[in-house]
């Protein structure tokens, strides 16, 4: 079930998409999540990064843009067995 997206979750939007048009690679951004408390590691994987896969495996349109994330995510959802709400 989606919701409206409020200012604070655009702008965490808007600083992923900056930092990714900007150049930080992914070790940048695992090194620095490593040093988050253990504790908001497992809430930025639950709450954001698993509902972003699901989100894409259960994309219908999607173009060659996307397309590589879209398989991806599905065969992670498939291979992780992670439920999907129809």
């Amino acid at each position: 079930m989606s919701h409206p997206v409020n200012p604070d979750e655009e702008d965490l939007v808007e600083a992923l998409a900056d930092a990714v048009n900007f150049g930080v690679t992914s070790e940048e951004f695992t090194d620095a999540l490593a040093k988050e408390h253990p504790v908001l590691q497992n809430q930025i994987f639950m709450e954001i990064i698993k509902p972003i896969i699901i989100d894409l495996a259960q994309r219908d349109h999607y173009d060659g843009r996307n397309e590589p994330a879209v398989k991806e995510c599905r065969e992670i959802v498939e291979q992780m067995d992670w439920y999907v709400e129809e």
